[in-house]
């Protein structure tokens, strides 16, 4: 079975630059080549449309000279999981232009998978990024910190795999919690949040586009730049907003399999993501 067609794109930018060097490879890139066509399948795994965007996109942001070319080609380094990888790092290609880094974050289309995580590891992160918020009021980071403790406490417990209806009770439960996250964060019918909470909701973003709180604002783990199959940018202000507004959470069942009895098992999950422009 192919990877989803971002995977697939992380691996064709990667051949699509390697493949542009003088053989032999280089030894520091040889490795990695050859890891990624065999867990693509000699390339095979990759849609005919992934390879041109790649191919493309190169031929956009190549620099000019051959000597150039020839260093910015062999930069390549893939951080993402998959070949070359390790941990869950925020930048899945790093490479040099004209003396210049790129922490890249690779995407397909105008998706950005923001977060989806249980709720122990959901409220750890956005502890985090509450507490590296410095302008809200004491109103509204009570409010937040109030329903970041609720949510540990009231569903953060919940098994792994639990069985389905167990988890349900405890959704209808505590129904009124989820709206107070949702005032935080947004719905998929409102998604914009009011000022008290927007640096928030911001914050978050932020932090699950480029792992900065996580990983450090200099650490090649952490994203510095988009890249996608029509454009190369920087993750801005502006970049941050746009993503921002589009933005909400939901908690969701997330299937564990099933019993030997056949009862279905899940675990609940809360996803932050943008809806479809």
């Amino acid at each position: 079975m192919a990877a989803d067609k971002g995977k697939q794109f992380e691996y064709a930018i990667m051949l699509a630059a390697y493949n542009r060097l003088p053989k032999p490879l280089p030894n520091e890139v040889k490795g990695t080549y050859d890891n990624i066509m065999r867990v693509t399948n000699n390339g095979k795994a990759i849609a005919s449309d992934v390879k041109t965007a790649a191919k493309n996109m190169m031929d956009k942001i190549q620099p000019g000279g051959d000597a150039a070319r020839k260093k910015f080609y062999a930069s390549f380094r893939q951080l993402g999981g998959g070949a070359g990888g390790g941990g869950e790092p925020k930048t899945d290609i790093l490479f040099y232009k004209l003396g210049k880094k790129y922490r890249c974050s690779l995407k397909w289309g105008d998706s950005y998978q923001l977060s989806s995580a249980g709720i122990s590891k959901t409220a750890e992160v956005l502890k985090k990024v509450l507490k590296k918020t410095k302008s809200l009021s004491g109103e509204s980071s009570e409010e937040i910190a109030s329903v970041l403790t609720e949510l540990e406490n009231n569903l953060g417990k919940l098994p792994k795999k639990g069985e389905q209806a167990v988890i349900k009770r405890a959704l209808a439960k505590n129904q009124e919690l989820q709206e107070r996250l949702e005032s935080i964060l947004g719905t998929r019918k409102s998604p914009k949040v009011s000022e008290g909470y927007r640096q928030f909701k911001e914050a978050v973003v932020k932090e699950s586009i480029t792992g900065e709180l996580l990983f450090g604002t200099n650490n090649d783990a952490t994203a510095d730049h988009i890249l996608n199959e029509k454009e190369l940018k920087p993750i801005s202000r502006e970049l941050i907003k746009e993503v921002a507004d589009l933005t909400y959470v939901r908690l969701r069942l997330k299937g564990r399999g099933k019993t030997s009895d056949g009862v279905r098992l899940n675990e609940l999950v809360v996803t932050i993501e943008p809806k479809p422009k």
